[in-house]
């Protein structure tokens, strides 16, 4: 099997291919970020409806 040979490429190119590295890693942090406060969210609206149940059972007047 023949290697294929190395590719010459110009230092902007290079450049170009670490900022496009870069701006991938930051885009997935950015995502995992996103999903942390959208289950932070779900959680604390979560708690609130249960909240929210908690008292319409509490303010209900017993029969008479």
């Amino acid at each position: 099997m023949v290697p294929k040979p190395a590719i010459d490429l110009s230092d902007e190119l290079q450049a170009l291919f670490v900022r496009a590295d870069l701006a991938s890693a930051q885009a997935c942090r950015l995502l995992d970020e996103n999903d942390r406060w959208r289950r932070s969210v779900l959680q604390q609206l979560d708690y609130m409806f249960e909240l929210g149940a908690d008292f319409r059972k509490a303010r209900r007047p017993a029969p008479p």
